[in-house]
């Protein structure tokens, strides 16, 4: 009959994904028979542990702010007028990346580019329109910029 023992591995440190792939260590668990006449008996074996990514780093945009100059108010609906971009150092949908803009006279699609969905029109708004793009990732529990 074999014994039944519970072996318990625990981290000194946090481990995060960014800095860890997955992480072999080896491992031996010694049994002592109940008899110390007979020798130890030795199990060793390998461990894997694969350190699975929380959603513990917001988007951060490459620039601190953008700006676009010198837009034409008759442009075409749908224009492109300036590309935004945001990363994120998770991984997988914790990376990924949608974009919101704040301004209805604007929409952003996922790679980061902006288009007028409305007509613009500098004499009614100071020659200049000044919106917030926020850019979310997709993980379970967002973290926004």
């Amino acid at each position: 009959m074999c014994a039944q023992y519970k072996s318990e591995i625990s981290v000194i440190f946090p481990l995060s994904i960014e800095c860890w792939q997955p992480v072999f260590f080896g491992y031996k668990a010694i049994e002592m028979p109940f008899c110390h006449y007979f020798s130890e008996l030795c199990l060793c074996f390998q461990l894997t542990i694969r350190v699975t990514d929380v959603n513990d780093n917001a988007p951060k945009f490459e620039l601190p702010d953008y700006q676009a100059h010198n837009v034409d108010e008759d442009i075409p609906l749908g224009t492109s007028i300036l590309k935004v971009k945001a990363t994120d150092a998770d991984s997988g949908s914790n990376a990924e990346i949608e974009y919101l803009v704040s301004d209805d006279h604007f929409s952003v699609d996922s790679s980061g580019i902006i288009t007028n969905t409305k007509q613009l029109d500098a004499d009614n708004n100071n020659a200049y329109y000044e919106f917030v793009v926020t850019a979310k990732d997709k993980g379970l529990f967002t973290l926004l910029l």
